[in-house]
């Protein structure tokens, strides 16, 4: 991946979602789209996404140890997760995991773009601390 320009990682299982995300982000960020948690870990080899937008029910792995691989080294850039109200319990997990927001299905194109703004500033502080 080109380290300048935004990179959105997509980690969902549902095909109709990721097709929602990819238009959402695609017009502002290279987007890759991912299905399970192992298959992110294998990208992120590639370099370190702006954002990454991920399902809390990932087959693979439990949403806490995909966000932790995500976090170490440094990976990950902007972190949200989404899932339902049936998740809400384990929020806290998923935050202190290092998540930077969780989003409630459905969420709405306004939430997305807020992802999207504070994936951008915090490319901005990165890129303004490393030089």
């Amino acid at each position: 991946m080109n380290k300048e320009q935004p990179w959105t990682l997509i980690a969902e299982e549902d095909e109709d979602l990721c097709e929602i995300l990819v238009n959402v982000f695609a017009p502002h960020f290279a987007t890759s789209v991912v299905h399970t948690c192992n298959d992110a870990e294998l990208l992120l080899k590639e370099g370190k996404p702006t954002a990454v937008l991920m399902s809390d029910s990932l087959p693979d792995k439990s949403i806490v140890e995909c966000v932790k691989m995500i976090r170490s080294g440094d990976e990950g850039g902007y972190i949200a997760v989404f899932g339902s109200f049936l998740s809400l319990p384990n929020k806290g997990n998923i935050i202190a995991a290092g998540a930077d927001i969780f989003l409630i299905k459905p969420f709405t194109i306004e939430e997305l773009e807020g992802v999207m703004r504070s994936a951008l500033d915090r490319m901005d502080v990165d890129r303004e601390s490393s030089m």
